[in-house]
């Protein structure tokens, strides 16, 4: 709505429903899975939320579940949920790793640091067990990250001097 006052519209479609609480936050949980500015650790954090969400709902298939048995059956598989949000079924299932797998205290080292959108490192990170082990092995990214960025700059800018050098016919 406050997108609609800015823009100076004085009116907006609109699809009003009724939902309880948990319907709300599943609604709301949805929408900023889209959003770009998540990082890979918060997106897993709603992609698990999500979950939970539709299981107390009765809405999720779980495991075990026979899906061919009733196809009129409205639970919904990880499949479903993954196209819902956008993702595939396997990144989804890499987002739920992550959630589920990283420590509280890997996740705050994690939070703003170099790897906090590698999908790849996370899982590494994610697939260490024991919150210790996942703690040193964030450390030695981050650490590993630095020294490779340290060195990029370096590199640059050592080619800007000699083309610098080169551009004034001097060797």
């Amino acid at each position: 709505l406050r997108a609609t006052e800015y823009s100076g519209l004085s009116h907006v479609w609109a699809n009003v429903i009724e939902a309880n609480a948990e319907q709300k936050a599943l609604i709301e949980l949805s929408e900023n899975v889209y959003r770009n500015d998540l990082s890979i650790v918060e997106k897993s954090s709603h992609i698990l939320e999500i979950e939970r969400l539709l299981t107390i709902q009765g809405k999720r298939k779980l495991r075990g579940d026979n899906r061919f048995s009733d196809r009129r059956d409205a639970r919904i598989t990880s499949k479903e949920i993954a196209e819902s949000i956008g993702l595939s079924k396997r990144v989804f299932q890499n987002h739920k790793q992550i959630g589920k797998s990283l420590s509280e205290e890997a996740k705050t080292l994690i939070k703003g640091s170099s790897i906090e959108n590698n999908l790849r490192k996370l899982l590494e990170v994610a697939r260490t067990t024991g919150a210790k082990e996942q703690v040193a092995f964030v450390n030695e990214l981050i650490k590993i990250k630095q020294k490779k960025t340290k060195s990029e700059g370096k590199v640059k800018s050592q080619t800007v001097f000699y083309e610098k050098i080169d551009e004034q016919g001097q060797i």
